[in-house]
């Protein structure tokens, strides 16, 4: 079973600024040399789950019946450079969007208000600043608060799991091997510079997030509650045709995309794209 969340007290990692995570946008900075750049450009916030997973070669996630879907990431403590810590913590955790799944981008129903203050598991408010604009507000939250106060909760528990294993100088695999033996669904191992574990999250349209296999979600996370408001991103792009970094025309599926330059399917974020998920690049 797993450990009881109420009484574990995980620190944060002591970051001193944010680290060039594997993120959206032009925060991909650390990772971009390693990867094709159609890849990098096609992120956008309303796509805003691009994860070392998705970059590395991690499944295109599924999220089922579940309107949100996505990964809570979790730090090692064995990555290099900012990834680099004493003990185990969590990253953050994102949906998985757009090209790397088929997550609804649900916007903040209350909020878009950046946090004012870090969280219990963050020691950096420029960094968690940089996972709400660019996760967060993907999430079907209420507002910053309550998405991190989600992302600390859920990732206490598996950090306990992690933290004698990296203790007692265990390997990622064997973090991960572990998380799974306490029933922990692993998504995936990134074994990159970076260290980290991904486990499969979902929520329903109230964006309560839960730790679930994704053979679960659709049992677990069914769509509820109210309708999604408005995905923030970039306005689809002039003149009808997919160019890399922009949304083009909107769509609902792939058919709708045929006829526009440059596109070649629909993506999970309502919205044609010129990146073919079967080479992640733009055609």
């Amino acid at each position: 079973s797993r450990p009881a969340q109420a009484d574990l007290n995980i620190p944060p990692c002591q970051r001193s600024s944010f680290p060039k995570h594997n993120c959206p946008n032009t925060m991909i900075l650390a990772i971009l040399p390693l990867l094709p750049l159609a890849i990098a450009l096609e992120a956008s916030p309303s796509n805003a789950s691009t994860s070392a997973a998705q970059l590395q070669g991690a499944a295109y996630m599924d999220c089922g019946t579940a309107p949100l879907c996505g990964v809570l990431v979790l730090e090692s403590g064995y990555g290099s450079g900012k990834y680099h810590h004493g003990e185990p913590c969590v990253h953050g955790l994102w949906p998985e969007t757009g090209s790397y799944g088929s997550s609804q981008c649900i916007s903040p129903s209350s909020s878009t208000a950046d946090p004012t203050s870090p969280a219990q598991c963050y020691d950096d408010i420029s960094f968690e600043v940089h996972e709400w604009e660019k996760h967060g507000q993907c999430a079907g939250v209420a507002d910053a608060n309550d998405f991190f106060s989600q992302v600390c909760s859920l990732s206490k528990a598996p950090l306990a799991v992690m933290q004698p294993l990296h203790d007692e100088g265990k390997t990622l695999q064997e973090m991960a091997d572990g998380l799974k033996s306490a029933g922990y669904p692993v998504f995936y191992v990134d074994t990159s510079a970076d260290s980290q574990i991904y486990l499969s999250v979902c929520a329903s349209n109230d964006g309560r997030w839960v730790i679930a296999a994704t053979s679960e979600f659709s049992a677990k996370c069914a769509g509820t509650g109210p309708a999604p408001g408005p995905s923030p991103g970039p306005s689809p792009s002039p003149g009808g045709q997919c160019v890399p970094d922009t949304h083009g025309p909107a769509c609902s599926q792939d058919s709708d995309c045929g006829d526009y330059d440059g596109c070649v399917r629909c993506a999970g974020s309502g919205y044609c794209t010129c990146v073919d998920l079967s080479t992640g690049r733009c055609a």
